[in-house]
């Protein structure tokens, strides 16, 4: 249990602190006057009887005597008919009160030595004590306006309300709209509460007053809630007044007091629910704060977990953030997220209380086959839980403080459930549909982290296959576009199909001099050269290696990046070939002795090729149509002669540079197509 520390000092000796002062009179003043009255009189008679009927001189001292004890016995007779008047004055006046404004003090007291007047003044003083100042509302309203918190305007709200009505002390129930449930947010004075209370808004005794929107009054402590008041405590009364604003009722005002010793009139009520009104709009005030600073932690939060989703960091910390941002969301101090693996087994588990966990071996496979997390993969949707007591899908762990509220989510993507997120509460229902809502989202985020997460470890890998198969077979510019290019890379990972124009190109004449000349002075005189001119005319017109023997090349044009003009493209690089091997040609002759002839053939059509890991390496090895019609036309061509077929020439009809010589139909055999054969003749 919590009590605030009262500042809040009730008295009802308060109450005359500001009254008009009446003159401090009592009954023994009124007795001695008439006892002096009575004696008097006696004098008075004495006088008389000695004018009208002297007497000897030796009975005039017992006369005198006689006089003054029938003076006393008039004294003490007019005593007594002032003290029964005292008494009728002061019950007419106890009942006048109560008949028109109800009781505001005790009733006279029945013993005989009481002093009426005493209780006459006090009456009198608190009557006048208890009616409003013209000033009252003013000087609340300035006081509520420098209050800093909810306790600080409660307490203010009771002091004034105190100097006006016996007060012992005062309650402030505000209505949480979300789960329409009553919470304890200050207290002061003889009152305690339970900061994890709550009351049910529409089935409680102070709920009925906000529900029905007007004061009641209850006399017996278990019709409200014994909670509130302090059992040892001589508080009977709580006076509720319901707060309500015009976006609706906000919460509940309770005015503690004795009603054993007092009732409030018309006049103390009417007031205090004017002092509820200021009130009302201090606590709507801070209401409305609290909601601006909720929002806005709720928009930095999803700023945050926006900001995760790009972040540079391992997927673990990025997840604890997502994890400790849920927490600060719903104000809680207990959530977990659990990852699940694609066995639909718990892996990995994130959470709060960090090491003060139970390890994950113990509890992870009864949550799954019996826990509310189970039930959120099984169901793949989220749900709340208000009172773990009265929901079996919870189950507690031990060494674990027990949790009354429960809130799970699930992180899907697609179909795969990746994890489940589960925030628990000491508190039962303290989390609400919206809370739901948001843990929805956040869960949501945590999906897209982890599987972002996952495809840039896949992109990663692709692209580093993709780099280790295409490094030697394109310029460094081609391959920083292919790796920029993200579909492409996906369709180089498996097999696929590509419309490409396909060189090859190869030396022929070899035979002769392979016996003649070493292997070192053949690499270095022939094929080197060859090499390194067919490459250069190869990459400078942006085409791909596929393969680079000794005597021959293979490349291709608009693979693996589609290009419009691959046709032109290959006609310059064929070009750009022949003329380097003709210079060639006459070096190796004069060199070797021994005359080197070449052939150029140039295909269009389909390939299909993915990459392959190959030992430690990929490679991306290709086959087509087209590779068979470029490798057949450099076969049927004449030495030093670049054919190419129909399909590689379609798009070209308008380059009037370009001198082309038909040369027939190419022999259809079985599985190869066949069509016009050009040669492409020198300019």
């Amino acid at each position: 249990m919590h009590t605030d520390h009262p500042v809040f000092q009730p008295n009802v000796a308060q109450l005359q602190e500001e009254a008009v002062r009446l003159p401090r009179s009592t009954i023994r003043r009124l007795y001695a006057f008439a006892l002096i009255a009575g004696l008097g009189l006696g004098i008075v008679i004495f006088g008389f009887l000695r004018v009208v009927a002297p007497f000897p001189a030796t009975s005039t001292t017992h006369l005198l005597l006689l006089a003054l004890f029938i003076g006393l016995l008039i004294g003490l007779t007019m005593c007594i008919v002032v003290k029964l008047t005292l008494r009728q004055a002061a019950y007419d006046l106890y009942n006048h009160l109560d008949d028109v404004s109800g009781e505001i003090a005790a009733p006279p007291s029945a013993s005989p030595f009481g002093d009426e007047m005493v209780y006459l003044r006090d009456i009198v003083e608190q009557v006048i004590a208890a009616i409003p100042r013209p000033d009252a509302f003013p000087r609340l309203a300035q006081d509520l306006l420098v209050a800093g918190d909810l306790k600080a305007a409660l307490i203010v709200t009771a002091t004034h309300l105190n100097k006006h009505m016996p007060l012992q002390g005062a309650l402030l129930l505000l209505l949480d709209k979300e789960r329409n449930l009553l919470y304890a947010a200050s207290a002061c004075g003889q009152i305690v509460f339970d900061p994890e209370l709550t009351l049910d808004a529409e089935h409680s005794a102070i709920g009925r007053a906000l529900a029905e929107q007007r004061p009641l009054v209850y006399t017996n402590g278990a019709a409200y809630d014994s909670k509130l008041i302090d059992a040892s405590s001589t508080l009977e009364t709580l006076y509720c007044l319901p707060l309500a604003a015009a976006s609706g009722p906000i919460g509940v005002l309770g005015l503690a007091y004795n009603y054993g010793a007092t009732r409030l009139n018309e006049e103390q009520r009417e007031f205090a629910r004017g002092a509820s009104d200021l009130l009302t709009l201090a606590v709507q005030r801070y209401i409305f704060r609290q909601q601006v600073q909720r929002e806005r932690l709720i928009a930095d939060s999803f700023e945050r977990l926006a900001a995760l989703m790009d972040a540079d960091i391992t997927v673990n910390l990025a997840l604890e953030r997502v994890v400790r941002l849920a927490g600060q969301m719903t104000e809680c101090d207990h959530a977990t997220l659990m990852l699940l693996d694609t066995d639909q087994q718990v892996h990995r588990r994130i959470s709060l209380q960090g090491g003060q966990m139970i390890p994950l071996s113990l509890v992870a496979p009864t949550i799954l086959r019996n826990g509310l997390a189970g039930w959120v993969m099984r169901e793949r949707r989220s749900d709340l839980i208000l009172d773990t007591e009265r929901d079996t899908r919870w189950l507690p762990l031990p060494g674990q403080p027990p949790m009354r509220s429960a809130l799970v989510a699930p992180l899907l993507h697609g179909d795969a459930v990746l994890g489940v997120l589960t925030l628990a509460d000491p508190r039962p229902s303290h989390f609400s549909r919206r809370s739901l809502a948001l843990m929805n989202a956040v869960a949501a985020c945590a999906a897209l982290i982890i599987a972002r997460r996952e495809e840039r470890a896949v992109v990663d890998e692709h692209l580093l296959m993709v780099r280790h198969a295409f490094a030697a077979r394109l310029t460094p510019d081609m391959l920083r576009d292919l790796l920029a290019d993200q579909p492409t890379v996906s369709r180089l990972i498996t097999p696929h199909s590509w419309e490409a124009v396909a060189l090859t190109v190869e030396l022929s004449g070899l035979d002769r001099i392979n016996g003649s000349l070493p292997d070192e002075q053949r690499l270095e005189a022939i094929y080197t050269p060859f090499q390194e001119a067919a490459l250069a005319a190869v990459l400078q017109h942006q085409g791909c290696i596929e393969r680079s023997a000794e005597s021959s090349l293979l490349a291709f044009f608009s693979f693996p990046l589609g290009q419009h003009d691959a046709e032109s493209r290959a006609i310059r690089a064929a070009r750009a070939i022949q003329q380097a091997l003709r210079r060639l040609r006459v070096q190796w002759r004069t060199s070797t002795g021994y005359d080197v002839h070449f052939s150029i053939g140039i295909a269009r059509g389909r390939i299909i090729g993915g990459i392959v890991p190959v030992g430690a390496a990929y490679q991306c090895p290709m086959f087509g149509d087209a590779i068979e019609q470029a490798r057949l036309l450099q076969r049927l061509a004449r030495p030093g002669e670049i054919l190419l077929d129909a399909n590689a020439i379609s798009s070209l009809h308008h380059d009037s540079s370009l001198r082309l010589e038909l040369l027939g139909p190419l022999p259809v055999a079985e599985g190869r197509r066949g069509g016009q054969i050009y040669r492409l003749q020198s300019t």
